[in-house]
């Protein structure tokens, strides 16, 4: 177990070949012996060899701008999805305001309208006695008294 530790410890540098002849010979004894840490170099290996295959495809000269021009559409789609949620939202909050303030200056307009009708009538009535009834307390009519008399 103790040389386990030492092992994977030592080995980026057993991959890379950079021990010395001594420590690479006693860490591929234990490897030979032990199937963890035989598994553990494998796979490091390979990992290695996948990133040093230089058999890859060439990106092209294009490439950089390529890469740059879609980021720079992904910007702009970011923009356009930010206004499609952004623009329901507003129309409802303008919409509810509307109809707010619609109710609060029909309210005003309602009352307005009824004290006008009211202070109408109560001149129309005024005028009338006044046309009608002789005294000032508004208790006979001139009917009455021209029929009386």
């Amino acid at each position: 177990m103790n040389k386990c530790r030492h092992i994977r410890k030592n080995i980026i540098n057993l991959v890379e070949e950079k021990l010395s002849s001594q420590e690479h010979a006693e860490i591929m004894e234990h490897i030979a012996s032990c199937s963890e840490c035989q598994i553990l170099v494998n796979q490091i290996r390979n990992t290695y060899l996948i990133f040093d295959d230089k058999n890859g495809q060439d990106p092209g000269p294009f490439f950089h701008t390529r890469v740059t021009q879609r980021l720079s559409n992904k910007l702009v789609n970011v923009g356009t999805q930010y206004n499609r949620v952004m623009q329901p939202i507003a129309i409802c909050l303008l919409t509810a305001a509307g109809m707010f303030s619609g109710v609060i200056i029909g309210r005003n307009i309602s009352e307005i309208s009824l004290n006008a009708a009211v202070s109408s009538n109560n001149e129309v009535l005024k005028s009338y006695a006044n046309d009608y009834f002789l005294n000032g307390t508004g208790d006979e009519s001139l009917e009455i008294l021209v029929n009386n008399e």
